[in-house]
């Protein structure tokens, strides 16, 4: 999937998730919206892979819209960050929604994963009482 300025938005059959490829510098960014789950992530899986190769420098995926995300939206990221690093690229995610952000703790790969951008703390919600849910 080459980077183009005239790539049109892509997704599953079902639209459920979509993406879509910026170019810019040394990097790609893709976007995605939606759910990402058992029956969209293979296909953004898929696609990252072919931007991959392409080998940038770095690959921004970008999960602002992202509204769900379950294991196999995580194994999808972990997937992709390992071939990235394989081809000698680095694999950012960005601006996870509060709740992707806690999926990716939860899961314990936001070690693994490098994740970037803002992340709204008042919609996470009242701290949590040490040791309490």
């Amino acid at each position: 999937m080459a980077c183009r300025d005239d790539v049109e938005p892509a997704g599953t059959p079902e639209e459920a998730l979509r993406w879509s490829l910026r170019c810019g510098g040394d990097g790609i960014e893709v976007a995605v919206a939606g759910e990402m789950d058992l029956a969209t992530s293979p296909p953004l899986g898929l696609a990252l892979a072919q931007v991959l190769d392409t080998k940038p420098v770095t690959v921004r995926v970008d999960l602002a819209e992202v509204s769900f995300v379950d294991s196999s939206g995580i194994r999808c990221l972990v997937g992709v960050a390992r071939r990235a690093a394989a081809v000698g690229s680095h694999l950012v995610v960005c601006n996870p929604t509060p709740m992707v952000l806690r999926v990716l703790e939860i899961c314990g790969v936001n070690e693994l994963l490098s994740v970037d951008g803002p992340v709204d703390a008042s919609a996470q919600g009242p701290p949590r009482a040490a040791g309490g849910r």
